[in-house]
């Protein structure tokens, strides 16, 4: 959860403007719990969201960019291996919402 934690807020500070917000919420639900992290920065084009895990950087030419264009892969895959799913919702030059929900863990 640490690392997909650290992706997440290091993606919405890094494209988002100085001073803008960005929120945290975790939410619990009947069987999953939801971790979201929510920016106003650039966001992304629908097709850029489905090109995500293709280890690349988007709009390089336009924007300089620290890193390898890997973190939502990584947190993508992160998810996926504790059975969670990754959604996106974003709004070019609108802000972003990544969301990582997961199933509760059964008690026995």
């Amino acid at each position: 959860m640490s690392k997909i934690t650290d992706e997440l807020l290091q993606n919405a500070f890094k494209f988002s403007e100085a001073d803008s917000p960005v929120r945290v919420t975790l939410a619990e639900a009947f069987n999953a719990v939801t971790l979201s992290v929510s920016d106003q920065g650039r966001g992304f084009t629908a097709e850029q969201i489905t090109r995500i895990g293709a280890y690349m950087q988007f709009d390089r030419k336009l924007h300089e960019q620290q890193g390898l264009g890997l973190g939502l892969t990584i947190v993508k895959r992160l998810v996926d291996l504790h059975g969670g799913t990754l959604s996106i919702t974003s709004e070019k030059d609108m802000g972003t919402v990544v969301s990582a929900k997961f199933p509760k863990a059964k008690l026995d």
